[in-house]
Order: structure tokens, then C-alpha cells, then sequence
């Protein structure tokens, strides 16, 4: 993977993988700020399931969390395709 270089077979199967792997935990962090969103905005459903209003705490932290792993793997996904090393060492640093 150095410049000017083409990649052998396993480097490109290398490099797809990481970008299949960062895109399905792109739509995981997507799916979590969806049920975050929609928990927030429909309150009515989780008052009537949960029966009181202690719940907003969990959703708000289930916004931030769902937008975080989304930047994270938008970069990740991003830095597979475009073989950028330096973004790619920053998501895996953020993800240990």
C-alpha cells in the first residue's frame, strides 16, 4: 500500500473488509440514533409502556452514543476506501 504501488489480492480483500465491516457498524450507529430520535419524538408510546417520564435520560444518551459511532465508522469506512493510514489509526484508537 505504498504510493504508486498497486495492491495484491489480499491487500484489496484487506481493504474492502474494513470497509464492510466500518459500514455495517455505520448502520448500527444510524439504527441507535433512529430509535433514539424516534423515542424522543414519540413519548407518548413510552410513557404508556413504561408508565412515567424517567426514561429521557437513556434517550438522549442513546442519541449521543448512536452519532458518535456513526462519525467513527463514517471514517472508518472512509479511510478503507481511500487508504488514508492517518485516518484510519484515529479510528483505531478511538475504537479501543
Amino acid at each position: 500500500m505504498g504510493y504508486g504501488q498497486e495492491m495484491d489480492g489480499c491487500g484489496q480483500c484487506m481493504k474492502y473488509s474494513m470497509f464492510i465491516a466500518n459500514f455495517i457498524i455505520f448502520v448500527g450507529g444510524i439504527s441507535v440514533l433512529g430509535i433514539g430520535i424516534w423515542t424522543l419524538v414519540d413519548k407518548s408510546f413510552m410513557n404508556e409502556l413504561l408508565g412515567t417520564n424517567l426514561f429521557l435520560g437513556a434517550v438522549y444518551i442513546l442519541i449521543a452514543t448512536g452519532a458518535i459511532i456513526s462519525l467513527i465508522a463514517f471514517f472508518g469506512c472512509l479511510g478503507a476506501l481511500k487508504e488514508i493510514k492517518c485516518m484510519l489509526l484515529t479510528v483505531r484508537k478511538f475504537l479501543l
